[in-house]
């Protein structure tokens, strides 16, 4: 074990103080009557009034706040027995003999240097071979280790993909000191006394709000929001639409930034320590997000890849989603296809995919609407038996069938909360018979306002994220997607997945394919045999502009039309640079088949053209670089609507550049340089060159120009996606 001796020398544990009127200031600064170190304890961190009749302390703008009795207040009162949490550091109260007495409480933990004194490192992982075993999907198989030198401990991460985290920022090799909080997967650990210390609240988050305020282009969405969802509650968010409800659920989730109030997830600010929680939190959209191509189960290990760690086992994986398919009772379904299933199958295994990580937490916005009665009842069992194991599950909903399963409802009206207790009492506080009634009670009351959530008139908001801007909280509650140990796992199981959705998608296939042939039979009927020998300079043209228009053509839909799907699978470990480079291998496979179709259908049109390797390529080229060029208006578009009406922006001046209106050397010489960034010059030009001046395919200036442009649309395609996001707020439901 270590020694700290000089630590425990200088960390005291108790204070006593008379109740003389004086103010006894608690910090970190050692000047502080009441010196704390550890997590969260600001160097002046609040002010306990000595007073003889009714002590009291005062928080001093600090970063965590303070608590009495597990409640955040700004002020509050000093009682015997009362627990007053600074940071992570606990103290019991005792008031006596004219004393105001402060005792530093131990953590209920495991020692876990302890067990491993001699051997002077301990390894963390998933792994059973690991000192320290945390069973759970989001911890890697080996970890973190820590280990000790004669200053102290040292954690250091493994490569994990889900990071090790400590004191809210992720490391790779960090010391440790007295107090700090280190995060791994869902369970933490501490120093207490220069040992490492395991904390008790594994694999949960308790989630508190407190004075959550949101105000966006002048109108309030979020009024004064207090309230605290244990873990394990299963809690049920009701209001008419427009009351708030999904937007609240997305400021508990961490997606938006409040303008006013404080989010905590287990004691910690999320403003300084989301990106601990964020993937111990799953979010189910209103909008059903699969891919309705693939089958239930390969949605399920497809999306395995992606959230579990990238040291999973293809066993792991795939006994992970047999788990969730018996818990959403999916099994007799699991060969079905998305597209098949009736709408509340999908939204089963668009819950079921969120589970596969097993969070702590689950934000369910809306997923009941449009059901009928009897599937209603059905979810409501599911949710329970989610909750039964272990899972938070706060849902976002406007029904009020089999409410009796909540362990709590939280009643929202305007942006405010009106009611926040067990569904049993939701009619007793509105004063109605039946809970049919409470919409219209809530709707009509003039006295609304007056009916608050209880316990929360000490709750201030004395912090806010009104200083915060929307990308400084996103990059705060970002989990940093560092690893690409499964870069090549996840680049084939996406290639897979965009094979399959091509293949099975017939109609799609079969007019890809034949795009070509129709268009080359099109463009026999417009040259004859005499013509061809005249305007032969045009028919290349045509060959190339068709090329780049039927590649831009098959791929501007692809990736606006799954954005939502794209965002939610980033936040959940998938690389970016996977999906590009998945991407961009399938849209090579289908070019080179549409190319080879091309070919084929071109020389049997035009008897004067023979089949060869030149004409192969450079169709192929053409096709390639247009579905390359399709990819990135696509990824910069926010819908398929706004990416087909950008396309031809971006294929006309292919025409109008390429050097068959006019020469290049009779060009204005902004056009000339213009002309350079079109992928049509070079393919023109090596069409032109190889079959009209009989040049060789390769080694031309023109293979490097297209080569940098090519380059250039996939350095875009990524610069869109990574500075893609969700929109920044959800309605107001």
């Amino acid at each position: 074990m270590i020694s700290v001796d000089s630590v425990k020398t200088a960390a005291r544990t108790k204070f006593s103080f008379p109740l003389d009127g004086s103010e006894r200031r608690i910090g970190r600064d050692p000047a502080c009557d009441i010196c704390l170190a550890g997590v969260g304890v600001s160097r002046h961190h609040a002010v306990i009034r000595c007073d003889g009749v009714s002590p009291s302390v005062t928080d001093s703008d600090s970063t965590f706040g303070i608590r009495i009795n597990d409640t955040p207040v700004k002020t509050g009162g000093l009682l015997n027995g009362s627990i007053l949490t600074i940071g992570i550091q606990v103290l019991r109260i005792d008031i006596r003999d004219g004393y105001i007495n402060l005792t530093v409480l131990e953590k209920e933990s495991g020692d876990v240097s302890s067990q491993y004194e001699n051997k002077g490192i301990w390894r963390i992982g998933r792994d059973t071979a690991n000192d320290i075993c945390l069973p759970h999907p989001l911890v890697s198989r080996f970890h973190a280790i820590v280990r000790t030198n004669q200053n102290g401990l040292i954690i250091v991460d493994q490569g994990s993909s889900n990071s090790t985290y400590v004191n809210g920022r992720a490391v790779r090799t960090a010391a440790l000191g007295e107090g700090d909080a280190v995060h791994i997967g869902p369970f933490r650990f501490y120093v207490s006394g220069g040992k490492f210390l395991r904390a008790d609240d594994l694999n949960k988050i308790k989630i508190e709000g407190c004075a959550l305020g949101l105000r966006i282009k002048g109108k309030k969405l979020l009024d004064d929001v207090s309230l605290v969802i244990e873990p394990g509650a299963f809690v049920a968010l009701l209001g008419a639409s427009g009351a708030g409800k999904s937007t609240l659920s997305r400021v508990l989730s961490g997606q938006v930034a409040p303008t006013s109030g404080r989010l905590f997830m287990n004691g910690f600010p999320v403003d300084k320590f989301g990106a601990a929680f964020t993937r111990g939190i799953g979010y189910v959209s209103q909008q059903v997000l699969l891919r309705p191509e693939l089958t239930v189960w390969e949605t399920l290990t497809d999306q395995s890849l992606i959230r579990l760690p990238g040291d999973s086992t293809a066993n792991e994986r795939l006994m992970r989603a047999e788990e969730v398919l018996e818990l959403m009772e999916l099994k007799r379904l699991r060969n079905h296809r998305v597209a098949n299933l009736s709408g509340g199958e999908a939204r089963r295994l668009h819950v079921g995919v969120e589970l596969l990580a097993s969070p702590a937490a689950l934000i369910l916005d809306e997923p009941l609407a449009g059901l009928d009665p009897g599937l209603i009842g059905k979810f409501m069992q599911l949710f329970r038996r989610i909750c039964d194991k272990g899972h938070t599950l706060i849902l976002v909903t406007h029904t009020l069938e089999q409410l009796e399963l909540c362990d709590r409802a939280v009643f929202m009206q305007m942006g405010k909360v009106r009611f926040c207790g067990p569904p049993q009492q939701l009619c007793v506080h509105f004063g109605v018979s039946n809970l049919s009634e409470v919409y219209e009670k809530a709707a009509s009351s003039e006295t609304a306002s007056q009916n608050r959530q209880v316990h929360t008139e000490q709750i201030a908001p004395q912090h806010s994220g009104q200083n915060i801007s929307h990308v400084e909280w996103s990059a705060k509650f970002r989990h940093p997607l560092k690893k690409i140990s499964f870069f090549t796992r996840q680049i084939s199981a996406m290639t897979s997945r965009y094979t399959n959705i091509y293949i099975r998608d017939h109609r799609n296939i079969s007019l890809l394919l034949l795009q070509t042939p129709l268009i080359t039979v099109l463009l026999g009927l417009v040259y004859e045999k005499a013509s061809i020998a005249l305007f032969e300079t045009g028919l290349y043209f045509c060959l190339t502009v068709t090329g780049i228009w039927v590649g831009g053509l098959d791929a501007v839909r692809e990736v606006a039309r799954e954005r939502h799907l794209l965002n939610r699978e980033a936040k959940c470990g998938m690389n970016r640079f996977s999906y590009i480079i998945a991407r961009v291998i399938t849209a090579a496979v289908l070019s080179a088949v549409q190319s080879l179709f091309f070919t084929i259908f071109t020389v049997i049109i035009f008897n004067h053209i023979t089949f060869s390797m030149e004409l192969l390529i450079l169709l192929f080229t053409a096709i390639f670089s247009g579905n390359l060029l399709g990819l990135a208006v696509s990824a910069w578009s926010s819908n398929v609507g706004r990416a087909i009406s950008t396309l031809p922006i971006i294929l006309i001046p292919q025409i109008f550049f390429s050097g068959i209106l006019v020469p290049f050397e009779h060009m204005s010489k902004w056009g000339e340089k213009l002309s350079h960034l079109t992928i049509s010059r070079p393919i023109f030009g090596r069409m032109k060159g190889v079959f009209l001046r009989e040049e060789t395919l390769f080694w031309h200036r023109e293979w490097t120009e297209l080569f940098l442009l090519c380059a250039g649309l996939i350095i875009l395609f990524w610069a869109a996606l990574k500075g893609a996001r969700a929109d920044r707020h959800g309605a107001g439901a």
